[in-house]
């Protein structure tokens, strides 16, 4: 091969590549169904062959001023059948104040190729719609047309926004993304904050340019006239260009004991930090927490909702006249909140209406709830605040912003020490919170001081303790009696369990999961909050226990196994989230039949890890004629960082070969 023939091997394989490489809407061609996917690629459902986003601050009129434009578009390959719900997309908007943001210029098309013959389908713009979700939001949605295994899809639009809001740059998705593109100008005017979200490495290119627009402007006619368009003016001003470009993002990998997988989505967060459209009146929107939660306490449906609090006079005199210690005056203050008002699901960090017409109503959002409880302890003399939180599903505020919340509880305060309150919750006690909202840290409120973080995580380990008295028959049936009692948190998840089924589908749960022979006498000990929450029943048992020859080969754990391996990938990008401290203690005492002796028991197996987050001990003696057997598993620490993973791995891989163990009995 000579010289000019290399150089047009080499350009053919380059414009090859660039075409392969370069999207714009309508001129896809066959070549880009030749795109290289590596394995891991090809495993996945689809693949986002190119992610385009450009969100630019823009003025044509004065008297609208600023808006954010921001132009969407996505060419994605489906891979397989799993993908083909890529093809469900749906936008939604924000709408507040008699403004909202707007939707433009909806386009799509889907690819198919097949024996030689390239076929594109074009949206139907009939096929697009638009639903009110609520007050403050709509939803545009659409289908795709014609979209099957193997082919591509483009979709293209436009926002327009009144809120001066930058949407997250989201370059991380359920699919891998091969290509992404992101551009976003803002003019000096505005000031944001950046933060990054997700553990994968990214960096924006930043460049200063200058920047100059016409604007129509508008002069006064006059008293008492109208005022009209008079001519264009010039606004120059310095403007930031910021670009993110990134290659071969993998898919946000599901893992378990992940409380909310879009804590760690790659994302990169624009929040306006302050404003000054005129000179010299610079507006500050958000700075530090100290700022944020002053905005909140300060906003009428919260901090002022709070004071406005006579009307609870009667109830306040009620509990301060009974007599009884603070401890139980709480108490009865929180069920009584509990009783008199019922949550109607929202959540938010303000009150929809005062307090009074709430509490009359006995219905209201998490804010109005909880507002009324803090209100009430507070005029039943205790000392009481609000807390702001965030659910599991709502994310993790990382950084000071006032959208980072969307929860209210109360705490009160008894001598030295706290107590976390939700009136939501109407099967927990005091202290215990639903584990929608153990989420890190909430921030107490006080009016005109320093907002005050706080743990969300239970400080007392809630027990799950399970005993097992059975008696094994030489025919390998095992007969006995099962006891299971929860406390704090384990508790109140027992609870709510029998919120969705009733007593006889509970004991046909067990049935289920134990794999048992027969299940009677099932008994629930539910009488009071602060008291542990127990079942109990007699069952048959014969498939735990394996006859071979003279001897009898028994589970160690009998069925109070687990039933499936945990924690199976390789390595941890994200948190592991156990939830709360716990204890779960499994004891069993087994009578062996009749003619039999032990000839050998389980090995006794002690596993900690190297700070003490994580313990197990297996332990097996036989007193009595008797074989007791006591597996207890201690979590100590209910958030633990990705680099302790391979430990935590180890660990429960120990705690599994631990309970394969056999009890081997033979005949005498």
């Amino acid at each position: 091969m000579n010289k000019q023939q290399l150089v047009l091997l080499l350009l053919s394989f380059l414009a090859q590549k660039t075409i392969s490489q370069n999207y714009n809407f309508g001129k896809l061609n066959e070549r880009h169904f030749e795109v290289n996917l590596t394995d891991l690629q090809k495993k996945a459902s689809a693949a986002i062959l190119f992610k385009n986003r450009t969100s630019k601050f823009t003025i044509e009129d004065d008297r609208e001023g600023w808006f954010v434009a921001s132009t969407h578009y996505k060419v994605i390959k489906v891979l397989n059948n799993d993908g083909l719900n890529e093809g469900d997309i749906s936008v939604r908007i924000y709408k507040n104040d008699g403004k909202e943001e707007r939707v433009f210029d909806i386009k799509a098309n889907t690819y198919t190729f097949t024996e030689g013959i390239l076929k594109k389908t074009k949206l139907n713009k009939k096929d697009i719609y638009v639903n009110e979700i609520n007050n403050n939001w709509n939803e545009v949605s659409f289908a795709i047309p014609d979209v099957k295994v193997g082919s591509i899809f483009e979709l293209s639009y436009e926002v327009y926004s009144p809120f001066w809001k930058i949407d997250d740059l989201v370059y991380q998705e359920n699919v891998p993304v091969l290509k992404y593109h992101s551009e976003v100008f803002l003019p000096s005017f505005f000031t944001f904050n950046r933060f990054k979200k997700g553990y994968l490495p990214s960096q924006s290119n930043d460049q200063y340019h200058w920047k100059s627009v016409n604007i129509s402007t508008s002069s006064d006619g006059g008293y008492g006239s109208v005022s009209h368009r008079s001519g264009l003016a010039n606004l120059s001003f310095d403007q930031l260009e910021s670009t993110l470009d990134l290659t071969d993002v993998p898919a946000l990998r599901k893992e378990d004991f992940t409380n909310n997988i879009e804590n760690y989505r790659g994302s990169l967060i624009y929040e306006l930090a302050s404003y000054e459209i005129e000179p010299g009146n610079k507006v500050q929107i958000s700075t530090d927490w100290e700022n944020v939660s002053q905005q909140i306490f300060d906003n009428n449906h919260f901090g002022k909702a709070i004071s406005d609090r006579k009307f609870l006079n009667a109830e306040a005199n009620r509990f301060r006249q009974i007599g009884t210690s603070k401890s139980e005056s709480i108490s009865k203050v929180f069920e009584y909140i509990k009783k008199s008002m019922a949550w109607n699901g929202k959540n938010g960090k303000f009150a929809e209406k005062s307090l009074k017409e709430a509490f009359e109503i006995g219905s209201g959002n998490i804010a109005e709830i909880n507002l009324n409880l803090v209100a009430l302890l507070r005029q039943a003399g205790f000392i009481a605040y609000p807390v702001l939180a965030s659910t599991k599903a709502h994310g993790v505020p990382s950084y000071p912003t006032l959208e980072g919340f969307n929860y209210v509880l109360a705490v009160v305060f008894l001598d030295d020490e706290y107590i976390l309150l939700d009136a939501s919750e109407k099967l927990a006690p005091p202290g215990v919170l639903p584990n929608r909202v153990i989420n890190w840290e909430g921030l107490i409120l006080r009016k005109n001081s320093t907002p005050k973080k706080i743990n969300l995580f239970p400080t007392i380990k809630s027990r799950n303790d399970i005993l097992v008295d059975a008696t094994l028959g030489a025919d390998g049936v095992i007969k006995g009696k099962y006891k299971q009692r929860g406390t704090l948190n384990e508790a109140l998840e027992m609870r709510n369990d029998m919120l969705l089924i009733d007593k006889s589908n509970l004991a046909e749960r067990k049935f289920t999961e134990y794999q048992l022979a027969d299940i009677s006498n099932f008994k629930i000990d539910n009488t009071s909050l602060d008291r542990p929450f127990t079942i109990g029943f007699d069952f048959t048992s014969d498939a735990f226990v394996e006859k071979i020859g003279s001897k009898l080969y028994v589970s160690s754990t009998l069925f109070l196994k687990e039933k499936s391996k945990i924690l199976l990938s390789e390595d941890r990008l994200y948190p592991i989230d156990f939830e709360y401290p716990k204890v779960h203690r499994k004891s069993v005492i087994l009578n062996i039949p009749e003619g039999y002796k032990v000839e050998s028991l389980p090995k006794p197996v002690n596993l900690t890890l190297k700070e003490g987050e994580l313990s197990y001990i297996l332990n097996v003696n036989v007193q009595n004629g008797n074989v007791q057997i006591i597996l207890e598993e201690t979590i100590n620490t209910a958030l633990m960082r990705p680099p302790s993973f391979s430990n935590i791995k180890k660990f429960f891989e120990g705690k599994m070969n631990a309970e394969n163990q056999k009890i081997v009995l033979i005949k005498k």
